[in-house]
């Protein structure tokens, strides 16, 4: 049991890291606006999104785990959804140039939007389990 908790560890860390740096504000998601044709208005409102969502996210998600029994639901629900949420970021970088603007912009938003409550929802349950 010990080993294969530890694999899954190690496969869940890996994917971490890489996914911190492509979410990074500074990196990969700029670019990516800025290629669809963005400006300085949409890095910011991804940038209010990453940071400001997250905070409002975790005060609305605290009350609504904090009576639960069981958290590890929580953490694997929300592990889950921000695995979709990358998933369908990965398709929208693989195919940014064909879009429109405002469909490019909205892609990007809407799957931001799924991977920063998802994020913060398994965060606290996360952190409520340790």
């Amino acid at each position: 049991m010990i080993n294969k908790n530890y694999a899954a560890f190690i496969w869940h860390a890996a994917l971490l890291a890489v996914t911190a740096t492509f979410i990074e504000i500074n990196t990969v998601l700029p670019a990516m606006i800025i290629r669809v044709g963005g400006n300085e208005l949409h890095i910011g409102i991804m940038s209010a999104i990453m940071i400001g969502i997250s905070l409002i996210a975790q005060l609305s998600f605290a009350g609504y785990l904090h009576g639960r029994r069981r958290k590890k639901p929580f953490l694997i629900l929300g592990i889950n959804l921000r695995i979709l949420a990358l998933i369908g970021m990965a398709l929208t970088v693989m195919d940014i140039g064909r879009f429109s603007l405002a469909v490019g912009l909205g892609l990007i938003y809407i799957e931001l939007l799924l991977f920063t409550f998802s994020g913060a929802f398994a965060g606290l349950a996360y952190i409520d389990i340790l």
